[in-house]
């Protein structure tokens, strides 16, 4: 599995462009969509893919209340964990539940789950998150892959870019202007991730009828 990690990754690369792929041309619940995932998610690369990821993370040294952490001694058993039979039984283990100090005084709640559930939710992200980035907001640049910050800031600074009404001042590089009808609102949303609606998701993204316990395990 760590010798050939290379090859894994390129493959599991070419298989995430085919999925997304299919969604673009077939549509985000289509059945093509929905079979490839059955597919994928009980193919050997991508289990080993999502194994390889999470040992390769920092998360593969915090365990959860099983206090097992993922090691070169133990990487093929997870392996089987990740196999079609477990999968269809599949139930999440209990949280740990730690809490981090804020600065202004007050503890924020961290839930750390066991390595086989980080892995499971690896192998079900690596699947999912091709098919449905390409019908993400062209403007979003929160938690997406290749994307990040600067390129928000990038996106912000051509929106509110303005030309000088003067010829003169136009050819002068230097210079920036602003449109100062537009405004940027930055807003914290309290508790978002504790108040995702599970049942949405369920059934506005392309989660296989079979995996949805998954989900909600």
């Amino acid at each position: 599995m760590l010798k050939y990690g290379k090859e894994v990754r390129f493959l599991a690369a070419l298989k995430q462009k085919y999925l997304c792929y299919l969604s673009s041309v077939h549509g985000l619940r289509s059945k093509h969509v929905e079979q490839e995932v059955c597919n994928l998610v009980s193919n050997l690369d991508l289990r080993v893919f999502a194994i390889d990821t999470v040992y390769r993370s920092r998360g593969n040294l915090t365990p959860g209340v099983d206090g097992q952490t993922l090691n070169k001694e133990n990487l093929l058993c997870y392996l089987d964990k990740l196999s079609s039979k477990e999968l269809d039984k599949y139930k999440s283990d209990e949280i740990l539940r730690v809490y981090i100090p804020k600065s202004n005084g007050d503890k924020r709640p961290l839930g750390i789950p066991t390595i086989k559930d980080i892995i499971v939710q690896t192998l079900f992200l690596q699947v999912m998150e091709p098919i449905i980035d390409p019908h993400a907001d062209p403007n979003s640049f929160g938690f997406r892959k290749g994307r990040n910050g600067h390129q928000a800031v990038g996106t912000l600074s051509q929106l509110l870019n303005g030309k000088p009404h003067s010829k003169r001042l136009r050819n002068k590089v230097t210079h920036r202007y602003f449109r100062h009808s537009k405004m940027v609102i930055n807003l914290d949303i309290k508790s978002f991730f504790e108040e995702v609606c599970q049942d949405y998701l369920l059934e506005n993204y392309p989660i296989p009828r079979k995996y949805k316990h998954v989900l909600t395990a």
